[in-house]
């Protein structure tokens, strides 16, 4: 069986799609855009810190808060280089 009779797409009309694999590169690659940005990287802290406070677990929340803070300081590397 084919990937496009298992996912499909010859039924649907759609002659050549995309390779599965093809897709899952293209989502690994804009994931990498995404967190090489320190924008984004603020956005990760801010949630991390967040989630901790709403924890009852102390190692949970601990864990979280460290999460924050490395995320911090990938943002603050990157705003330095200039990324």
């Amino acid at each position: 069986m084919t990937v496009t009779n298992r996912i499909g797409c010859e039924r649907s009309g759609v002659k050549n799609p995309p390779p599965l694999e093809t897709e899952r590169r293209n989502a690994i690659f804009a994931q990498r855009r995404m967190s090489d940005d320190a924008a984004f990287l603020r956005v990760q802290a801010r949630r991390c810190r967040r989630l901790a406070r709403g924890i009852a677990t102390p190692d949970v929340a601990e864990t979280l808060d460290q999460m924050a803070s490395d995320y911090d300081a990938r943002a603050e590397q990157m705003e330095k280089r200039g990324v």
